[in-house]
């Protein structure tokens, strides 16, 4: 009703010529006396929908008479008839039959010859033109098969992609919480930084410091390790000479005495 969703179609059959559609409507939608149904088409796939128009006074009783109702137009079935009936036009006995039309009507009054003259013109150019137009026609009834032959997968293909954005916009709603809980943890840690400036605040300094001395003493670290792994190759030819230390202790004082191990 007026493009809203307020009901859904039951049961469709079929009796004699006629066709009942059986459906449900929301209660709280009123039908008066005079309500008119119509089936319209809902996209270029083919389907379908009721469409109720409420009008009237009172209340709707029993079943929508057939002269308030209006069937869809199918696209598919009218090209397909119209194929059809213009294959079995036969063009040029239709171009001579205007001919003989015109031949007679020549002494008419102006008005009449002009017509006739005019009908004969359209005869000779449909006639002129009846390979193109079969051929334009043959090709669209050719694409209205094949697009009634893929009704199933394109309908599939468009269910497809609604489930997609479906899944986008649910994606979209969580990457929505983490930003809005991303702000929320920016807020508290500005207060946690607030709450503990007078901690925080001596400790980056002292790593600051730290991260100074560490920078200017740089070489001297570099210089340390280099001679470190000098003296352990020294150290390695030390103890690599036996079960004991061959090592040379240079400008020891006199007052050292060394003792040999018992």
């Amino acid at each position: 009703v007026a493009g809203v969703r307020v009901g859904d179609v039951e049961d469709i059959t079929i009796r004699g010529d006629r066709v009942r559609v059986s459906f449900t409507i929301d209660p709280v939608v009123k039908l008066g006396g005079s309500t008119a149904a119509a089936v319209r088409v809902g996209s270029l796939l083919g389907s379908k929908y009721r469409e109720v128009t409420p009008a009237g006074v009172g209340r709707l009783e029993g079943v929508i008479p057939t002269g308030r109702t209006d069937p869809a137009y199918d696209v598919v079935a009218a090209f397909g008839d119209l194929t059809e009936t213009v294959d079995a036009i036969d063009s040029q006995k239709l171009a001579s039959a205007l001919d003989a039309v015109s031949d007679t009507f020549e002494g008419s009054g102006p008005d009449v010859r002009a017509a006739v003259k005019g009908l004969s013109r359209l005869s000779r150019t449909v006639a002129s033109r009846d390979t193109e137009i079969r051929r334009l026609l043959d090709h669209s009834a050719t694409l209205t098969s094949s697009l009634a032959d893929s009704r199933e997968d394109i309908g599939v293909l468009v269910r497809d992609a609604s489930l997609l954005l479906q899944e986008v916009d649910k994606r979209r709603e969580a990457i929505d919480g983490v930003v809005e809980h991303s702000a929320d943890l920016a807020v508290q840690l500005r207060g946690l930084v607030k709450d503990n400036q007078s901690t925080i605040g001596p400790a980056l300094e002292n790593l600051d410091t730290v991260v100074t001395l560490l920078q200017k003493k740089q070489k001297n670290l570099a210089l340390t390790v280099h001679r470190l792994a000098v003296f352990a190759r020294v150290f390695n030819n030390t103890i690599g000479s036996g079960p004991w230390f061959d090592s040379y202790l240079g400008n020891v004082p006199d007052s050292v005495k060394l003792e040999e191990a018992p």
